[in-house]
C-alpha cells in the first residue's frame, strides 16, 4: 500500500504540475495575437473597457513605380495642404514619432514622404496626424477625393495592431501591412523615436 500511494502522490503531483503549468500557459497565450503571433495588452482588446481612440492618421498609399498614380497621389496631397492649411516643409510639421497619439497635439500635421516601403507599408505612402477633432472634416474629404489612390484611416491609440488591423477604414484597396514593424501594444503607449 505503500508504494500505491507513493504512485498515487506522484500522479497528483505531475497533475497539479501540468495544471499550473496549463494556467501558465493560458495567462502567457493571453498576451500572444494569435493572428499576428505577437505579444498584446489584453486591455487593448478587452470589449468591456476598450482604450481611447486619442488621434487618427490618414494615409495615402501608392505604387511609386508607376508615374501616373504618383502624380495623383502627390496633386492629393498638395490638395489637402492646401485645403486645411497644414504647413508642411516648416517646422509645425510632425515632429513625434508616427505611432505616438499625442493628445497634446491640436492641429493637423504631415509626415515625410516615403517613396520606399517603410515600417509597416509595403509601399510608397504619405501621412497626416489628424486630431479629434477634425476627423469628420478631413476623412470626408478624403474619402471623397482620393481618385483612384489607396487610403488608409486609422485611430491612434497606443494599441498599435488594433489600430492599423482592427479598426481602420479603407478607401480603394486594401495593402497587406507588415505587423511586425509595430512597437506599442497597449493603451496610450509611445513607440521609440
Amino acid at each position: 500500500t505503500i508504494m500505491f500511494s507513493k504512485t498515487i502522490v506522484a500522479a497528483a503531483a505531475v497533475a497539479l504540475l501540468l495544471g499550473v503549468c496549463a494556467a501558465v500557459g493560458a495567462a502567457h497565450d493571453a498576451r500572444v495575437n494569435s493572428k499576428f503571433g505577437v505579444p498584446i495588452d489584453p486591455a487593448c482588446v478587452n470589449q468591456s473597457s476598450l482604450p481611447e481612440l486619442v488621434s487618427y492618421h490618414i494615409h495615402i498609399l501608392f505604387n511609386a513605380n508607376n508615374d501616373k498614380q504618383t502624380k495623383v497621389a502627390l496633386d492629393l496631397q498638395q490638395k489637402f495642404i492646401d485645403h486645411f492649411k497644414v504647413p508642411i516643409g516648416k517646422k509645425e510639421n510632425c515632429t513625434f514619432p508616427a505611432g505616438d497619439p499625442h493628445p497634446a497635439q491640436k492641429s493637423i500635421c504631415a509626415y515625410e514622404t516615403s517613396f520606399l516601403p517603410d515600417g509597416p507599408f509595403p509601399t510608397a505612402q504619405y501621412s497626416f496626424f489628424i486630431p479629434k477633432s477634425f476627423y469628420g472634416e478631413t476623412v470626408q474629404w478624403m474619402l471623397q477625393r482620393h481618385n483612384g489612390v489607396d487610403l488608409l484611416v486609422h485611430p491612434n491609440s497606443g494599441c498599435e495592431l488594433q489600430d492599423h488591423f482592427e479598426w481602420p477604414l479603407w478607401g480603394g484597396s486594401p495593402w497587406q501591412l507588415n505587423p511586425t514593424a509595430f512597437h506599442c501594444d497597449s493603451p496610450g503607449c509611445i513607440p521609440p523615436s
